[in-house]
């Protein structure tokens, strides 16, 4: 791939892969609206604070497994500046035991927009450092939670519409979440937002 250059599915996919930021190359992944039913694994190449950006668009992930998680950032690399737009997330929903749309770890930088999920665990789930997060105009449904921010700085929630059985929002400031934003949204679960505060920071 090329710089600028936008990759095309021509069909449903079922493989896994792990996809390596370069640097200076930017490009998009385009879905066309096909199936996608493996993992797909984001290394950083260890560059925090490299300019090239990641696209992932129109792609309906499913996942095959149980706890699969469709896209994840691998642990320790620093996946960086990657926006996954206009994309729906289907889980096996089996009460706790379920599916995750997104799962990251020691990201920056990280935007899901205009996204939908269903029947998953989480539609992200932030279990080591992730610094720079917004998610803007997702809505997710049928699931046991909506975002589980174990560990965030600078977190964003815009026009979020949840529907979860359990948690809407969960944030901690574990060595994470120092400041969280959260606008025009509407949260239907049993427990809305859970604010586990370990310090003194700031949620709005």
């Amino acid at each position: 791939v090329k710089n600028g250059e936008t990759i095309h599915f021509l069909k449903d996919i079922d493989e896994d892969v792990t996809i390596k930021q370069t640097k200076g190359l930017s490009f998009t992944i385009d879905g066309d609206d096909h199936k996608y039913t493996g993992s797909m694994t984001i290394d950083g190449d260890k560059r925090s604070n490299g300019a090239e950006t990641l696209t992932v668009t129109d792609i309906d992930f499913v996942a095959a497994d149980q706890l699969q998680s469709s896209i994840s950032t691998k642990k320790s690399t620093y996946a960086h500046n990657i926006t996954v737009d206009d994309c729906t997330f289907t889980g096996i929903y089996a009460g706790e035991n379920t599916a995750y749309g997104m799962v990251l770890r020691h990201a920056y930088n990280i935007t899901v927009k205009n996204t939908t999920g269903t029947g998953l665990l989480d539609i992200v789930y932030a279990n080591t450092a992730v610094t720079g997060f917004t998610a803007e105009n997702v809505t997710v449904t049928d699931s046991v939670n909506g975002f589980y921010m174990t560990y965030g700085s600078d977190v964003k929630f815009d026009k979020v519409n949840l529907v979860v059985s359990n948690i809407g929002i969960y944030l901690t400031n574990n060595n994470g979440t120092t400041t969280a934003t959260i606008t025009n949204s509407t949260i239907n679960a049993a427990k809305p937002i859970v604010v586990n505060e370990v310090a003194n920071k700031t949620y709005t």
